[in-house]
């Protein structure tokens, strides 16, 4: 199976006669949906800083499109990252209309769970991704994290 798959048909796993869900995954579900969230954090990251935004004509006029601006999207990444409690991801993602929207899951959560969602992009909000170099300041690693987002994602 590939991991999609994997994460989709483990979501709701019944083992041992307890019910899971994916906001309690089983340890299938936890542990694929985990290699795969970090697997595209890793991807939606460019191993140096590009000259410029970084980001090609097509990523920046489809942004323009969803959010008015690079930087409104930002902002909106930046408040839904602040106001998470607790270990998680924010995804920007495209609906099945290719129209795309921000969205936080907890601990092992995913939007790949449903089959008319893509993530294209996710950042890890979990403390071992930031804590180290920014502590407790989590929209500071954020902010960092502009300069070296792949936006090729979004194209």
């Amino acid at each position: 199976m590939e991991l999609e798959e994997i994460i989709r048909e483990s979501a709701h796993d019944k083992i041992n006669g307890r019910d899971y869900c994916a906001g309690r995954g089983s340890p299938l579900f936890n542990n694929a949906a985990q290699v795969y969230s970090h697997n595209l954090y890793w991807n939606s990251l460019r191993s140096e800083e590009p000259v410029g935004s970084g980001m090609s004509e097509e990523a920046e006029d489809r942004i323009n499109r969803h959010y008015g601006s690079a930087d409104g999207l930002k902002t909106t990444i930046t408040l839904a990252a602040k106001k998470h409690f607790g270990s998680g991801w924010v995804w920007i993602c495209q609906h099945e209309d290719e129209s795309l929207f921000v969205q936080n899951t907890h601990d092992a959560g995913t939007p790949i769970i449903d089959p008319l969602v893509t993530p294209l992009l996710v950042i890890d909000l979990w403390e071992h991704a930031y804590y180290l170099q920014y502590k407790n300041d989590r929209a500071e690693y954020i902010n960092k994290l502009w300069s070296v987002i792949n936006w090729d994602n979004l194209a």
